[in-house]
């Protein structure tokens, strides 16, 4: 088995679906000598912005010399960038002979294509002998796989209407399962804002003697400078004032993800760990995520942003709106067939000049004429492409050399547009 038939098999695994719950991956943990317990952890859920939060954390743990594993989903272009260690991806090699040894009993137990990886991820992690690994859930949280951790923090940064089929049709179910990963006297930070999902978490906290970090609550921030190549601001904590912090990545939510990195770090010290002022602030400063708000060229202005759902859409175009005011903006949107597309729509149409409608090369995508008629009812200006770079060579040519053009809608339509 060479390592593109370790990765197609990888993928093959998607036939036997999504399960929620923990038996599979406690089964294969123990397998495989029980990695997971060998590595502290930070556990991050979340519907939007865990991943840019995950990225925070690891660039200030390793600015604080930490030897220390990263594991996101999905990836953009290369399966391995959802595991990595220090400054690495995951060997081929290493991936290959993890897949081909296990194959059979994956196999037979019908593993899933995520209980294979999160497996994966935390073999690595043990064999390579990081100290500290920040770890994004996939699906909710309390029955998600990552969920074998018992971390140093857990982290939530927000709640959104999203995978309703599984959590639950309301904020507060939704709450409640990604609030699973709260765990026993382990301190727990949040982003959360809307009331009723905050109490829910306020609730699990107290059952679990978990101590509660709010954003919102715990910490204060003031915006310096803000333009779409960054953000300069002051923060201030319960513990301590951090002035002039700076993020390559633009918009005022990231700033929330960061106020969530910066009390993760601060109660890792609480716990012992060495992660001082200077660390976190040069991690910051350094953070490279792709995919959020990223300048992929200059003129015309294109962007990149993975936001797939109406919040994160919400967040973008708030962006948008506050960073290029006097602007025409264009769209290249895809989406996943089980994404609130008509309220992305609704969104984006706010400010756009037109959207050009496109559909990925991916099983899930949501159909181009469904999306072309949900755009039509609601009275957009837009057109329809196939394929995610043959749209966007469309919008060029509709667009002046001062217009503005927003790739978005998935994290597989901005893999689909980074690899063509």
């Amino acid at each position: 088995m060479n390592y593109q038939q370790a990765v197609d098999f990888l993928f093959s695994l998607e036939k036997f679906g999504i399960k929620l719950g923990l038996e599979n991956t406690f089964s294969l943990m123990k397998r495989l000598g029980n990695p997971h317990l060998k590595f502290a952890s930070i556990h991050v859920a979340g519907t939007n912005g865990k991943g840019s939060c995950c990225a925070m954390l690891y660039s200030i743990l390793r600015q604080a010399k930490y030897s220390c594993g990263l594991y996101t989903s999905p990836h953009l272009i290369d399966f391995r960038e959802r595991i990595r260690v220090r400054e690495s991806l995951i060997e081929k090699d290493y991936l290959t002979d993890f897949v081909s040894d296990l194959k059979e009993e994956i196999l037979k137990k019908k593993y899933t294509f995520f209980e294979v990886t999160t497996a994966l991820a935390f073999s690595y992690f043990a064999d390579r002998k990081i100290e500290l690994a920040v770890v994004e859930t996939g699906l909710g949280g309390r029955l998600d796989s990552t969920n074998i951790l018992k971390p140093e923090v857990a982290i939530i940064t927000n709640i959104g209407l999203e995978h309703t089929d599984r959590l639950g049709k309301t904020l507060e179910k939704i709450a409640r399962e990604k609030g699973g990963i709260i765990k026993d006297n382990v301190p727990t930070v949040t982003s959360i804002e809307r009331v009723k999902s905050f109490k829910v978490i306020e609730s699990l906290c107290r059952q679990k003697k978990s101590e509660l970090f709010s954003v919102f609550k715990d910490s204060k921030w003031e915006i310096i400078e803000s333009s779409i190549a960054g953000i300069k601001f002051n923060l201030k904590t319960r513990t301590d004032t951090y002035s002039g912090i700076r993020l390559n990545l633009a918009g005022e939510h990231q700033v929330r993800n960061a106020a969530c990195a910066i009390l993760a770090a601060e109660n890792l010290t609480r716990q012992g760990f060495k992660v001082n002022k200077k660390a976190i602030l040069s991690g910051l400063s350094k953070v490279n995520w792709p995919g959020r708000l990223e300048i992929y060229r200059k003129n015309p202005l294109v962007i990149l942003d993975v936001a797939h759902n109406p919040d994160g859409i919400n967040n973008l175009v708030s962006a948008l709106k506050k960073l290029l005011p006097d602007k025409k903006i264009y769209f290249v949107f895809g989406v996943m067939d089980d994404k609130n597309y008509r309220t992305m729509l609704q969104i984006m149409g706010k400010i756009a000049e037109e959207v050009i409608l496109t559909q990925p090369y991916y099983p899930r995508s949501a159909n181009l004429d469904l999306l072309a008629d949900t755009a039509r009812k609601l009275g957009l200006r837009y057109s329809a492409v196939s394929g995610v770079k043959e749209a966007y060579q469309s919008a060029l040519r509709k667009m002046k050399k001062d217009d503005v053009l927003c790739v978005t809608g998935s994290h597989f339509t901005i893999g689909e547009f980074l690899s063509g």
